[in-house]
C-alpha cells in the first residue's frame, strides 16, 4: 500500500506540468476573424461571368473589417468568423450586394455577387504562410515541460524520502535505533524497533515482550 501511494506521489509531478502541454498543444486552433481585425485577404468576384476584381496572397486585399471600409454586406457577414487559411466559395444576393451608395461599386447594383476563393491571408498580421521558427523553438518549450517536470519530480522524491526517513507516522513506523522498518512495538515503552535490535531485548527498558505490527 505503501508502495502504491508513493508511486502515485511519484507521477503526480509528470501529469500536473505534461497535462498543459497536452491540452494546449489539442486546444491549438487558428484566429478567426472577428469585427475590427486588421485583414489581409484575396478572392475573385464575378458578375455575369465577367470578373469584377482578383486578388492573390501576392496582391491582397488589406482592410479593417469594419462596416462602410469592408463592402458589400453579404461580404462583411461572411468575413466575419472565416479562420486563417480556409478558402471557400460563396454567392451574396443582390439585398446584401452593392447600393447605388457604395463608394467601391455602385454600378452593381441590384446583381448576384459570386465570390470564389475567398481567402484570409492575415488576421492582425498573423499568417499561415508564416513558418515557426524551424522546430528549435518547439524544442526549447518541451525541453522545458521536461525540464520543470523532472525539477517537480525531483522535489516531490526529496520530500518524500525525507518524510520517508524522519516522519514515520506517515510512511509507517520506524525502528527507534536504526531507522529502519519497524516490526513492532514495546509494550512497557510503547517504542517501536526492527527485528534485529529488538532481538536482544528493547534497546530503552529491557523489556522482553514486542507486540508485532499487522501487516
Amino acid at each position: 500500500m505503501v508502495r502504491t501511494k508513493a508511486s502515485l506521489v511519484f507521477l503526480l509531478p509528470m501529469i500536473i506540468f505534461t497535462l498543459p502541454s497536452y491540452t494546449e498543444y489539442c486546444s491549438a486552433a487558428p484566429p478567426y476573424v472577428e469585427v475590427g481585425d486588421l485583414l489581409s485577404y484575396g478572392y475573385r468576384l464575378e458578375v455575369d461571368h465577367v470578373v469584377i476584381e482578383y486578388y492573390n496572397r501576392e496582391a491582397p486585399v488589406m482592410k479593417r473589417l469594419v462596416p462602410d471600409i469592408v463592402t458589400p454586406e453579404g461580404l462583411f457577414d461572411v468575413l466575419i468568423g472565416m479562420a486563417l487559411h480556409t478558402p471557400k466559395d460563396i454567392t451574396v444576393l443582390p439585398e446584401d450586394g452593392f447600393t447605388s451608395f457604395d463608394p467601391y461599386h455602385p454600378e452593381l447594383e441590384g446583381k448576384t455577387l459570386y465570390y470564389y476563393a475567398l481567402e484570409i491571408y492575415e488576421i492582425n498580421g498573423v499568417s499561415t504562410t508564416e513558418e515557426p521558427d524551424d522546430n528549435l523553438g518547439q524544442f526549447g518549450y518541451y525541453f522545458l515541460r521536461i525540464g520543470l517536470g523532472v525539477l517537480g519530480f525531483g522535489v516531490v522524491l526529496s520530500l518524500v524520502y525525507f518524510g520517508y526517513c524522519y516522519y514515520p507516522k506517515i510512511f509507517g513506523k520506524r525502528c527507534l535505533v536504526c531507522n529502519k522498518s519497524a516490526i513492532g512495538k514495546c509494550t512497557k515503552c510503547n517504542k517501536a524497533f526492527c527485528e534485529r535490535c529488538y532481538s536482544n531485548g528493547c534497546p530503552a527498558c529491557k523489556s522482553r515482550t514486542l507486540i508485532r505490527f499487522k501487516r
